[in-house]
């Protein structure tokens, strides 16, 4: 059972090398689903010296009776000094909202099923604790805007955010409601409080150390 849950989710993690140019068509097919406007702040051409990208997009012939999981697409760069300050300079005069990745307040983004509808029969699931533990955070504490966990390995640190403390994470915009067709909406009713129970967020965060910037936009 657990395998056919899982294939309703399109999961990508792809580093690219130093100088290449090769877009892989996943990533493509990721970008095509969102709303022109809400992917304005990615980057046109990528001129990093290394970049990644990390994909979870809802296939369109499967639904929302898989639980939550927010329509997510990050790309990360690492760019050389001077490109960073110039790329950085641009994208923070459009941030509304900063948060430090050790605040325990963030309101987050992840993939959760505790119960599902396949083929007209309910089925029940068990989360883990950490995740079990998250929820209530955010229901309960959270105060932030949305954000996603980051799903960069490289980048990881102590917290359920994803990001080591050598980032900050940085929001352009969220908004609730309903922006995406209902077959691409997910369950969120055990994850989120009722004001965020669909929605977007879209940002960057920044690490000023190591002159890397990773883009994001998640809808759901």
């Amino acid at each position: 059972m657990k395998n056919k849950v899982l294939v309703a989710i399109l999961l990508l993690v792809v580093p690219f090398g130093c100088g290449s140019k090769i877009i892989n068509s996943d990533y493509e097919k990721s970008v095509s689903f969102f709303p022109n406007e809400l992917i304005s702040h990615f980057p046109k051409d990528i001129t990093g010296i290394e970049y990644g990208v990390s994909s979870n997009v809802i296939d369109e012939y499967e639904g929302k009776s898989y639980g939550f999981g927010a329509n997510t697409l990050m790309l990360y760069e690492y760019f050389n000094k001077d490109e960073y300050i110039s790329e950085t300079k641009k994208l923070r005069d459009v941030i509304i909202k900063s948060y430090n990745t050790l605040d325990s307040t963030l309101l987050l983004l992840f993939p959760y099923t505790i119960e599902a509808e396949i083929d007209g029969k309910i089925y029940t699931f068990e989360e883990t604790s950490e995740k079990n533990n998250q929820v209530k955070r955010n229901i309960e504490e959270a105060i932030s805007l949305p954000i996603p966990v980051f799903d960069f390995e490289q980048f990881r640190g102590t917290e359920f955010c994803g990001l080591n403390n050598k980032f900050s994470i940085n929001v352009i915009e969220a908004k609730s409601g309903k922006y995406i067709d209902e077959k691409y909406l997910s369950n969120s009713k055990y994850v989120l409080p009722e004001k965020w129970r669909h929605g977007y967020t879209r940002g960057v965060a920044f690490n000023d150390t190591d002159n890397i910037i990773i883009y994001w936009i998640s809808i759901w």
